[in-house]
């Protein structure tokens, strides 16, 4: 096979349920010279049987297998080593890309060459099925955003293998969010962007790595977020930290002295980064100043959820103590909550 224009790493851990879809959403691109690297990291689910199999069929898919389980970054860097085409992309074993995907992000890629990495916007599948992730696009928007969460779809990725040989890059620990601390740490020096078209169909399910292992991403994040405002010249307190760290996830139940004290420490964000001009200070103050119309906005919503939601589901309870057994009353009112919480989900 001669040298391809593509190669998606895969990395597979147990991911038998879904593999195939994934392999075949990469093998039907309407892009069509690449290869697929699969790389399973001590699966007992059969996973390696069905690679194989692959691989078997079709010259462009290898599999490699690591001797002793790695976790996502071990296993993405073994097939990062072995892989030979001019762009690299990035897949996982339970989504789906679409079949333009590799197609629209070479072309742009040869179109820009002053862009390192693409990705692109997402839908949910599962669980929030049809939410779609609608990222920044831009370079210095993205690079904002990025001091308080991932602003980059890890699975949708491709990007220039020549800058990544250049460079030395490679994935580092950091658990599950291996994927947020590489962009962080390249940002600054190359230009990272994400296509404004929904490419692939990204999977929530129970067995997913980020539903298992849900505490683990917020304390790989917080420090990553730390390494980011020391860029600043900032050592935030253990409650400015905190404040930060809720800042980057949807606000539910925000406090009217909670919106008071992330105001302040939002002002002293911007001030430092005025001093300092780590990020585009133009592009900066507007991502600040979202995020203050965010929290008034939380704000308002949750008193109006308190008292019309308090309200109207204190009525609908009196109403039915007399017809529906205590318990599934209790489930009833319970779930009554969760849709109004659900509903702010969806709205931010």
């Amino acid at each position: 096979m001669s040298t391809p224009t593509v190669s998606v790493v895969l990395p597979i851990y147990n991911g038998a349920a879904f593999l195939r879809e994934a392999v075949d959403s990469i093998l039907t691109q309407t892009f069509h010279d690449l290869e697929l690297i699969l790389v399973d990291d001590g699966s007992t689910d059969g996973s390696r049987r069905i690679a194989e199999d692959y691989a078997q069929r079709d010259a462009r898919v290898k599999v490699l297998s690591n001797a002793q389980a790695k976790g996502v970054s071990g296993a993405l860097n073994t097939g990062l080593e072995v892989a030979t085409g001019v762009y690299l992309a990035r897949m996982d074993a339970d989504d789906i890309s679409l079949p333009e995907r590799l197609q629209k992000q070479v072309a742009y890629l040869e179109e820009h060459p002053e862009v390192t990495l693409c990705g692109t916007w997402v839908r949910l599948m599962g669980e929030h099925a049809g939410t779609e992730w609608k990222l920044a696009t831009d370079w210095e928007a993205i690079r904002c955003t990025m001091l308080f969460h991932n602003a980059v779809a890890h699975p949708t990725v491709m990007w220039r293998r020549a800058d990544f040989l250049r460079h030395g890059w490679h994935y580092a620990g950091h658990g599950l969010a291996q994927d947020y601390e590489l962009w962080t740490r390249i940002a600054g020096t190359v230009r990272i962007v994400n296509l404004p078209d929904v490419l692939l169909l990204y999977r929530v399910h129970a067995r997913s790595v980020t539903q298992v292992h849900a505490p683990q991403p917020q304390a790989d994040d917080r420090a990553i977020q730390l390494r980011q405002l020391q860029l600043l010249d900032l050592v935030p307190t253990a409650e400015e930290l905190e404040i930060h760290v809720c800042l980057s996830r949807p606000l539910l139940q925000p406090t009217q002295t909670f919106v008071q004290q992330a105001t302040a420490w939002l002002d002293k964000i911007l001030a430092a980064n005025e001093r300092s001009g780590v990020f585009p200070k133009t592009v900066f103050a507007r991502c600040i100043a979202r995020r203050k119309q965010d929290l008034r906005t939380a704000l308002v919503w949750q008193r109006v959820c308190t008292l019309f939601g308090g309200t109207l589901i204190g009525k609908v309870k009196g109403g039915l103590e007399r017809l529906i057994p205590q318990h599934r009353l209790d489930r009833l009112v319970s779930f009554a909550q969760q849709g109004l919480q659900r509903v702010w989900r969806l709205h931010q």
